[in-house]
């Protein structure tokens, strides 16, 4: 049907269906797929992101349940990797 599976997408995601991009003709898997990663910890990312986009690895981490494990798992598989780990501005940046 021209789907491909897709990786968890931390703006995409949800904790425990599948979710159908019809944008990119993929179909993402929830964050629950990821060993050790609880339904409710996953929810937590859901109801974050709802209210703001996170900002930072950081701000993920402060804002969710999710634990330094998953967060490594995360950035392991390339799912953080458009976030920066810190909303601290640096003279370098610029």
């Amino acid at each position: 049907r021209g789907y491909e599976i897709g990786m968890i997408d931390i703006n995409k995601s949800i904790a425990r269906y599948w979710v159908v991009d019809h944008e990119n003709n993929k179909i993402i898997p929830p964050f629950n797929v990821m060993d050790g990663l609880g339904i409710s910890a996953a929810e937590t990312v859901k109801e974050a992101r709802e209210k703001r986009p996170f900002s930072s690895i950081e701000d993920l981490a402060a804002r969710t349940k999710l634990s330094n494990q998953h967060i490594e798992t995360l950035k392991k598989y390339g799912v953080l990797k458009d976030l920066p780990e810190s909303d601290q501005l640096s003279l370098f940046d610029f």
